[in-house]
C-alpha cells in the first residue's frame, strides 16, 4: 500500500474509532457523489477517448457534536491511473502528463459543527476545505426538502474548462455561524476564513441568506476579501426561482463573483443565467440565456467573452420517470475569438435511472463551423446516487 493512501486509511479508521469508542460520533460513512464522464472524439477512425472521474466519501458524525470529513478524487484524465510509468522516457512531456494525472485519495474537507449554541435553530461551525456552493439551487431540497430548481446546463458536462456551478463556493479554513431564526422558511449564514483560493494570507468573509416559500425560492449573498488590492475585493449574487402551477417557471442566477474597486468594471465581471422552463405534463421546453464571467472561485475564467443561448427539449423527467430523452441546441458566441466566433452544438440525449444511478447518454454534433473530422463527439456519463 503507497504510503499516503495508508495515512488517509489510517486516518479514517482513527475517526471511526473514536467516534465508537467514546460515543461523541454516530459515524456514517457515505458516498455523495460518484461519477464517470466519458467523451469520444471522433476526429479519425479511432476516436480519442478520455475519462474524468469525480468521486466524495463523507464521514459524518452525530447531531449534538456534529463531526465530519471528506476525502475524495477528482481527475480530468483516468487513463494515466491505469498506465505503466516504466513506458514513459523520462526526459519526455508524456512523463509529466503522466505525473500530472496521477490519481490519489486527497483530503477534501472537514467540519465539527456546536449545534444549538444560542438557540434550537442556530450552530457554529468549524471547518477547513470545500464548504457551501452558493446561488447553484442545489442546497434548497437538501436544506428545505424543496422540488429541484437547478439548472441542468452546469458543472463539467456542459463546462468543462470552468465547471460553472452556482456564482461562488467557500474555501479555506474558518467558522461558520448558522441559524434559522427560529422559522420554517429561512436560513442565514456567516462566514470569517482564510480564503483556499489564494496564496498568502488573505481573509474573507460572506453573508448568505435563503428564503424558501411553496413556488418562490430566493438565495442571495454578499462577501469580501482582504487585504487583496488597496480596498480589497467584493463579490455578490441572487438566485431567484418562481413556479406559477406546474406549468411556467423561471429561474435566475445573477452576480459578480469577484469585483476590484481599483479597476474598470465591465460585462465580465458580471455572471447571468436566465432559464424559463414550460413543463406540459412531461414534455418540457428550457431555455438558458448565460453569460460567461471573466473571473470564477477568485481566479480568471478560460473562456471568458463567452455566451450560450441553450434550448432543452425534453420528454420524461427522472424525478417521476426512469427514462428521460430529447434534443438540446447551444449556440455559442465568443467574442475574444478572431475568427468564428460563433458554433453552434445540437445533441440528442437519453437519461435513465438504472440500480440508483443516473445515466446520460449524449451525442454533440457540430454543426457549425462545419468540420467533417470534428462533426461528431460522444459522450456517456455515469453518476451514483448512494
Amino acid at each position: 500500500m503507497k504510503r499516503n493512501n495508508f495515512y488517509y486509511v489510517l486516518l479514517v479508521l482513527l475517526f471511526s474509532g473514536i467516534g465508537g469508542i467514546h460515543g461523541i460520533f454516530a459515524a456514517d460513512i457515505t458516498i455523495p457523489s460518484m461519477e464517470l464522464i466519458t467523451r469520444a472524439d471522433f476526429k479519425g477512425f479511432i476516436p480519442d477517448i478520455t475519462t474524468r472521474g469525480k468521486v466524495d466519501i463523507d464521514l459524518t458524525g452525530g447531531y449534538k457534536f456534529g463531526g465530519g470529513l471528506s476525502l475524495g478524487f477528482n481527475s480530468s484524465d483516468l487513463s494515466y491511473s491505469a498506465t505503466d510509468i516504466s513506458l514513459f522516457d523520462s526526459s519526455s512531456q508524456s512523463l509529466a502528463d503522466y505525473l500530472s494525472h496521477q490519481t490519489y485519495l486527497t483530503f477534501q474537507a472537514a467540519h465539527i459543527t456546536l449545534r444549538d449554541i444560542f438557540s434550537k435553530t442556530t450552530s457554529l461551525t468549524y471547518f477547513i476545505g470545500d464548504n457551501d456552493t452558493f446561488c447553484s439551487g442545489e442546497d434548497f431540497p437538501l436544506l428545505f426538502g424543496s422540488y429541484p430548481i437547478a439548472t441542468r446546463f452546469r458543472g463539467y458536462l456542459y463546462f468543462p474548462s470552468n465547471e460553472f456551478n452556482g456564482i461562488h463556493r467557500i474555501n479555506g479554513t474558518g467558522i461558520k455561524l448558522t441559524s434559522r431564526w427560529d422559522s420554517k422558511t429561512n436560513l442565514t449564514s456567516f462566514y470569517l476564513y482564510k480564503d483556499g483560493y489564494l496564496s498568502g494570507n488573505y481573509f474573507s468573509s460572506d453573508i448568505r441568506t435563503m428564503f424558501n416559500f411553496e413556488n418562490l425560492k430566493l438565495e442571495g449573498f454578499i462577501g469580501s476579501t482582504f487585504p487583496k488590492g488597496t480596498y480589497g475585493t467584493y463579490r455578490g449574487g441572487i438566485l431567484f426561482d418562481y413556479r406559477s402551477g406546474d406549468v411556467g417557471e423561471f429561474m435566475a442566477q445573477v452576480g459578480i463573483p469577484l469585483w476590484d474597486p481599483e479597476a474598470s468594471f465591465g460585462i465580465n465581471r458580471l455572471f447571468f443565467l436566465f432559464e424559463p422552463r414550460i413543463n406540459f405534463n412531461l414534455f418540457s421546453i428550457i431555455l438558458t440565456l448565460f453569460w460567461h464571467p471573466g473571473y470564477y472561485l477568485q481566479e480568471p475564467a478560460v473562456d471568458t467573452g463567452s455566451s450560450n443561448v441553450h434550448l432543452n427539449f425534453m420528454i420524461g423527467d427522472l424525478a417521476k420517470t426512469p427514462v428521460a430523452g430529447g434534443v438540446e441546441s447551444s449556440i455559442t458566441f465568443d467574442s475574444s475569438a478572431s475568427f468564428n466566433q460563433f458554433s453552434i452544438v445540437a445533441t440528442p440525449y437519453l437519461s435513465a435511472v438504472v440500480s440508483g444511478s443516473i445515466l446520460n447518454f449524449m451525442l454533440n454534433i457540430n454543426l457549425f463551423p462545419f468540420t467533417p473530422s470534428s462533426l461528431f463527439e460522444g459522450v456517456i456519463g455515469i453518476k451514483a446516487a448512494f
